[in-house]
């Protein structure tokens, strides 16, 4: 919320309708907002999401069993799609970005349509919990 809230930093200091009036302001302006946006997401779930599949490969043995079919796990003997661990992470972690950005997506639509950003984070917070 605290990345999504700086980028209205300059609607506060009026500084936007400087960028916005310059010659291609608004196009560049909105894809470097998006950018940051899809770049700070993606990283941000890759660091949470990458650091505890690290500690759970150190704790339990390393990277062998990830080429053995989903289904040798007992919670997926049911399983009816042809991967191995290693995709079923893959999915899992693209998943959860899509969750990640979809939530932040909200976020960035309530920031922009409502000017008291100390209001969207209150409504969000109380959402979440």
């Amino acid at each position: 919320m605290y990345i999504i809230s700086s980028v209205y930093a300059e609607r506060d200091n009026n500084m936007w309708q400087l960028s916005y009036s310059a010659r291609k302001g608004r196009a560049n302006m909105a894809l470097a907002r998006v950018g940051a946006f899809l770049l700070i997401s993606f990283c941000t779930h890759g660091l949470l999401y990458f650091s505890t599949a690290a500690s759970a490969f150190m704790i339990f043995g390393g990277l062998g069993e990830l080429g053995n079919p989903i289904q040798n796990l007992s919670s997926f003997s049911q399983c009816t799609l042809i991967i191995n661990k290693a995709e079923y992470i893959s999915v899992n972690f693209l998943c959860g970005y899509i969750a990640v950005l979809s939530m932040a997506s909200v976020i960035y639509l309530l920031m922009t349509v409502f000017r008291n950003r100390k209001n969207v984070a209150i409504g969000v917070s109380v959402f979440v919990i």
